[in-house]
């Protein structure tokens, strides 16, 4: 059985490879239901569901299928019990994220509950 930090970036991966291949699949294994996500794109203010982040994000050409460079990457880690907060750099579709994502360990599996990103 992975240890937690193990287990959140696996999480995290999980968000990485379904926002680069466009599969919702793989991007429900890393959130909750219920996730809010809230961001800045130059500027604009943007509050999303899960189903409305995944619409975006599945959109064809994919990042893959653009050959875009897959540059995701944890920056760090900090966790108390079952609570974590991850610091991402991701660079997609021409520009640079910093996404800090808010965890939680609910009946022993680590899901992103929150995500606040600018670009």
């Amino acid at each position: 059985m992975p240890n937690d930090e193990e287990a959140i970036r696996s999480t995290i991966e999980h968000y990485f490879k379904g926002t680069y291949n466009g599969n919702g699949a793989e991007l429900r294994k890393a959130y909750h239901p219920d996730v809010q996500i809230f961001g800045s794109i130059g500027g604009k203010k943007l509050h999303w569901s899960l189903t409305q982040f995944i619409e975006r994000v599945t959109e064809k050409p994919t990042a893959a299928e653009k050959g875009e460079k897959y540059d995701k990457q944890i920056v760090s880690i900090d966790r108390t019990g079952d609570i974590a907060i991850v610091k991402a750099s991701v660079s997609a579709g021409g520009l640079h994220f910093t996404d800090y994502i808010t965890l939680m360990k609910m009946d022993g599996v680590w899901q992103i509950r929150c995500k606040c990103f600018t670009a």
